[in-house]
């Protein structure tokens, strides 16, 4: 039985490091749901991942990556018909990262959904997605076949908007095919401006009280240093962040996710937590966040579970 199960892109992100003679471009493995997939096989999980890669140096680099991690690759595909998706990550004074793709197209757009990703399913507790596998008709109707099989399965469905815009030819094009599955999914990790984007309010709690009409179990709307405000069947619960020093945001939010999968898997109605577990389950995924800005690049990055132990052991607030 597999913890957890990631659908969607894995790339190459281009992570800026400053030399001498200027910046230079370091090749680092990424992807939204690949990053989840790593965090989680850290926090000692058993994961599998759908995807696809180039048939080229970067795609061999993450199959070795994933296998690395002891993550499944049984229904990591590899493509002749495009080259590994690149991500340039650029980074201004705060760690904060935006980026341009490489993906007209990349391999990850050549999505598979055959007999032998339905069995990873039905072999997971929890299947992960986010938006990039949503960005063309064909994509995103390949990752609905796959949440309505999760569905169907009653498999615990955790999405992540991770919304890149440059991705999308219209804002509202991503708006309208991310609201078509909210209602689908079990756990929603978002952040404040997606929240805000997905829901046209202007605060967060106007963002959370619209939401609600998608009967979604657990909202998680993570906020950077204003740390977290989570909505369940219990109400909202509020966690702070951690006060560390800010190297590289990128993978910030998987690493979030991956620490967050992680503890909810542990518990036998993850979905039913009382609010000083969901407190917990948050404090933990917040410090695997913690730990991951601290340190440049998205995957390299991500911490063990014996780091995050230690790390709330030993942090002084």
């Amino acid at each position: 039985m597999l913890d957890g199960v990631c659908l969607g892109e894995i790339l190459i992100d281009m992570t800026p490091v400053a030399q001498p003679q200027g910046i230079n471009y370091e090749p680092n493995p990424g992807g939204a749901p690949a990053n989840v997939a790593v965090a989680l096989a850290r926090m000692g999980k058993n994961v599998g991942f759908i995807g696809t890669v180039g048939n080229d140096f970067f795609g061999e680099l993450l199959r070795h990556t994933l296998e690395s991690a002891t993550i499944s690759t049984e229904c990591l595909s590899t493509t002749s018909k495009a080259p590994t998706t690149l991500a340039f990550v650029h980074l201004d004074g705060n760690g904060e990262r935006s980026f341009s793709f490489y993906r007209q197209p990349g391999a990850d757009m050549f999505l598979q959904w055959t007999e032998k990703e339905k069995h990873l399913i039905q072999k997971t507790k929890i299947l992960h997605c986010g938006s990039l596998s949503m960005t063309t008709p064909h994509l995103a109707s390949l990752t609905k076949k796959a949440i309505r099989y999760a569905k169907k399965h009653k498999k615990l469905i955790s999405f992540d908007p991770n919304i890149r815009f440059s991705l999308w030819k219209k804002p509202s094009h991503a708006r309208k095919r991310i609201l078509s599955i909210l209602h689908l999914i079990s756990i929603l990790k978002a952040s404040e401006e997606e929240l805000l984007f997905l829901s046209q309010k202007n605060t967060v709690n106007e963002g959370l009280q619209w939401i609600r009409r998608f009967s979604i179990p657990l909202v998680v709307i993570t906020r950077g240093k204003n740390g977290v405000i989570a909505q369940s069947p219990h109400g909202q619960l509020y966690c702070s962040s951690f006060d560390v020093p800010v190297v590289d945001t990128t993978g910030a939010g998987d690493a979030f996710v991956g620490g967050l999968l992680a503890r909810l898997s542990e518990f036998e109605n993850p979905l039913s937590l009382s609010q000083q577990e969901l407190l917990s389950v948050l404090q933990f995924a917040s410090a695997v966040a913690a730990i991951t800005v601290s340190r440049r690049g998205a995957i390299p990055a991500i911490p063990s579970r014996s780091e995050v132990e230690h790390f709330l052991t030993s942090y002084q607030r």
